[in-house]
């Protein structure tokens, strides 16, 4: 935003600031236990771990535009998945064979680059658009079929959808509620979805039927543990956990910090 002085000189920044970022691995107390890829100038939001937890999916976001890489875990070179220069890269997640990403992109600066949810082949190859419009945070079930993402509803709330990965079927509303539900996360076993609200509150409820909630507490961006027995989620800038049972009704016990 510009500053106009009394004699009429305007100050203005002709872009922002580039800030130097780095992926880490961190253990359960927060302490860094590997630094991947080193520094780079933009910024890495939402970071992805692959179904068999040797790579990394993050969006770098710099003064060019936003684009994914994949950092592998052994060290190797990281590697360019997209050159789309786009407005916004967000919210990456795998499909559970690890061939493929879904992730939201706002369009190109350069190109022909519709605005939606893409899918993107982790071997490379140009990004396929398989919801148009307004959608961020996805989740997929582990037969690779379904595919749950929130968008926003005529109600102009963000709300939760689901559609069959590929063209059997239409989009159709999973959860209207009068708030915003997003961050959709799948249970390992498929049987419930955790998500939070726009009023900063995290929800469980099974699935596919929806019948719940189980109010696990203040929070969002959840994450579930591989083996499902814990919810990991944030609540302003702390980490947290919560124990959580799946084998028959869904049971939790009350959230703990783990690291700030």
């Amino acid at each position: 935003m510009p500053t106009i002085a009394d004699d009429g000189t305007m100050a203005y920044l002709i872009h922002r600031p580039e800030v130097l970022s780095e992926i880490v691995l961190l253990d359960r107390s927060g302490d860094v236990a590997a630094q991947i890829g080193g520094a780079r100038l933009g910024l890495y939001p939402a970071p992805s771990i692959s179904p068999d937890g040797l790579t990394v999916a993050v969006p770098l976001r710099n003064q060019r535009g936003a684009d994914l890489w994949l950092f592998d875990l052994a060290g190797d070179d990281p590697r360019r998945l997209t050159y789309e220069d786009a407005i916004l890269v967000h919210s990456p997640s795998w499909s559970p064979d690890g061939t493929t990403l879904l992730a939201s992109m706002a369009g190109a600066r350069d190109g022909d680059l519709a605005a939606g949810l893409h899918r993107v082949p982790a071997a490379g190859g140009p990004p396929e658009l398989l919801v148009s419009a307004s959608n961020q945070d996805n989740t997929v079930t582990r037969d690779g079929q379904t595919l749950i993402f929130n968008r926003a509803s005529t109600s102009a709330n963000w709300n939760l959808w689901m559609r069959p990965i590929d063209d059997s079927g239409a989009e159709v509303p999973l959860l209207e509620g009068s708030a915003w539900e997003i961050h959709p996360a799948l249970s390992p076993d498929d049987r419930f979805l955790a998500y939070s609200t726009s009023g900063g509150t995290l929800y469980v409820r099974s699935f596919p039927d929806m019948e719940g909630p189980w109010e696990i507490g203040r929070g969002f961006a959840p994450r579930w543990s591989p083996d499902g027995s814990r919810l990991y989620f944030l609540d302003g800038a702390t980490m947290m956990e919560a124990r959580v049972s799946t084998g028959g009704s869904f049971d939790f016990e009350p959230p703990v910090p783990l690291f700030e």
